[in-house]
């Protein structure tokens, strides 16, 4: 995928949609890190812990407990996570915060930025109207 756009897909997720509102963004990076989390099992949760992102994998553990008694029950799920709101998007917010924290740094995907728009004029004309013929007041 180099050179197309999408080198940053993971700082993509961080940021907002142009009309201000991540809700959707944020409920996906919290489902992908509790899949992670469910599939690493506890192992990977209690090595987690002991590591660098431990407040993230605590946040993470700690939600899933939460939302585990629901199980595949769409009904219920929805009423535990209506139920624990607060939780999921502070948890995508850690999310975030470590994307952008460890991501590559890489130069500006477009290269080095240029002055696309050019103006039409440096000045302004006291006597535009004159110009135009228009009677001067």
């Amino acid at each position: 995928m180099h050179a197309t756009g999408f080198e940053l897909v993971d700082m993509l997720l961080c940021c907002k949609f142009a009309e201000g509102d991540s809700r959707i963004l944020q409920q996906k990076l919290t489902r992908d890190r509790l899949k992670a989390l469910q599939k690493g099992g506890a192992a990977a949760a209690l090595s987690g812990l002991l590591g660098e992102h431990r407040a993230e994998v605590f946040a993470a553990a700690n939600l899933a407990r939460k939302l585990q008694p629901a199980g595949r029950d769409v009904a219920k799920l929805a009423a535990a996570m209506d139920e624990h709101w607060r939780e999921i998007y502070d948890l995508a917010e850690m999310i975030a915060e470590r994307h952008i924290r460890t991501g590559p740094r890489a130069a500006f995907v477009e290269g080095p930025s240029v002055e696309r728009l050019t103006p039409a004029a440096t000045g302004f004309d006291a006597d535009w109207k004159g110009k135009l013929g228009a009677p001067v007041a």
